[in-house]
C-alpha cells in the first residue's frame, strides 16, 4: 500500500478522534485547566473549521456536538478520499513500482511476491517474460487468473497465490 495513503487516512482518523473526544469532554466533568484538556480543546477548535456554528440550537453541549461531529465526519471522509486518491495515482502509467518477484510458476497458477495487497478472488491479467537473460527474445506466458491467496510478508509485501483461468505461450 502507497505509504503516503496511509498517513492520509490515518490523519484523517486521528482528527476525527480527537474531535470525538472534545465532544465527549463537554459531557463529562473534566478540569478545565488540565494541560491534556487544554491540548485536545485548543487542537480541536483549530480542526474543526468552518463547522463550529454551522448550526446553533440554544443547549451549547448540543451545538458543540452536533458541528464537532459534522467536522469529524469530515476529517474522516476526507482521509479516506485523500488516501484513496493517492493510491489510485500510484497506479497511474508512469508511476514507478518494484517490479514483482515470481517464487513459484506451474501449470496450474503462480505465486509472486507484490508490493501491493490484492483482493482474493480478483480476476488479474498478467505477463511473465520467462528469461534469465534480460536482453534478446525470450518466450512469454501470457495468462489471466483468479487471486486465490495473499499471504502478508514480513518485509512489507504480500505473497500473492494466481490460479490461471487461462494461459498461453507466446
Amino acid at each position: 500500500m502507497n505509504a503516503l495513503a496511509v498517513v492520509a487516512r490515518l490523519v484523517g482518523c486521528l482528527f476525527a478522534v480527537v474531535l470525538l473526544v472534545r465532544i465527549g469532554l463537554a459531557f463529562v466533568a473534566a478540569n478545565p485547566h488540565n494541560v491534556i484538556v487544554e491540548g485536545i480543546v485548543r487542537f480541536s477548535d483549530v480542526i474543526v473549521l468552518e463547522f463550529r456554528d454551522l448550526f446553533l440550537p440554544s443547549d451549547p453541549r448540543i451545538e458543540l456536538a452536533v458541528n464537532y461531529g459534522l467536522a469529524a465526519v469530515f476529517w474522516l471522509a476526507a482521509g479516506l478520499i485523500a488516501g484513496w486518491a493517492l493510491s489510485w495515482a500510484a497506479m497511474l502509467p508512469g508511476a514507478t513500482l518494484p517490479p514483482p518477484i515470481l517464487k513459484n510458476l506451474s501449470g496450474g497458477g503462480l505465486y509472486v511476491r507484490l508490493e501491493r495487497e490484492m483482493a482474493v478472488g480478483a480476476y488479474v491479467s498478467l505477463a511473465v517474460r520467462l528469461s534469465t537473460v534480460f536482453e534478446g527474445p525470450a518466450l512469454r506466458l501470457v495468462a489471466r487468473g483468479n487471486v486465490i491467496r495473499v499471504e502478508p510478508q514480513t518485509d512489507g509485501s504480500y505473497g500473492t497465490a494466481i490460479e490461471f483461468r487461462r494461459r498461453r505461450i507466446l
